[in-house]
């Protein structure tokens, strides 16, 4: 099992080593395309991508936890002294065909984080503002 999961792991590392030198060109797609948020559940920050003819999806989902209704369940003894209801989160990598419906879902790995933040440094551009940013600061102290 361990061999399998730093298969994972490999290839979401490789993944965010091909985004983070561009050859791996993500952009934002529609949180409708994977499923519509609600008060129970919000999809934030989606991605898609296309590797060797493979269509990627990358998402965040966030989803509220409400206080367990089972009597024999001690939340604190669970969860340490948490209040509820909270909210926690999980990134999805998935496969998805050409109408956007998932194929097949990454298992949860810590290397998916990593991935998230290399496709919205992307994304959003944040390189080239700073860039920008800085030679703009250059001009005026020169000027």
């Amino acid at each position: 099992m361990a061999e399998e999961r730093n298969t994972w792991i490999d290839a979401i590392t490789k993944l965010t080593k091909l985004t983070q030198e561009g050859k791996l060109k993500w952009s934002s797609a529609a949180s409708s395309d994977v499923l519509v948020s609600d008060d129970v559940q919000q999809v934030e920050s989606v991605f898609t991508a296309t590797h060797k003819d493979k269509r990627l999806r990358l998402y965040k989902k966030r989803f509220k936890v409400e206080e367990p209704s089972n009597p024999w369940i001690s939340p604190t003894s669970i969860l340490g002294h948490r209040k509820y209801p909270y909210w926690t989160a999980q990134i999805y990598l998935e496969l998805v065909d050409t109408n956007g419906h998932s194929l097949w879902t990454f298992p949860e790995v810590s290397a998916l984080s990593d991935l998230l933040t290399s496709v919205k440094y992307q994304v959003s551009g944040v390189k080239d503002f700073l860039k920008d940013l800085l030679e703009e600061q250059i001009a005026e102290q020169a000027g």
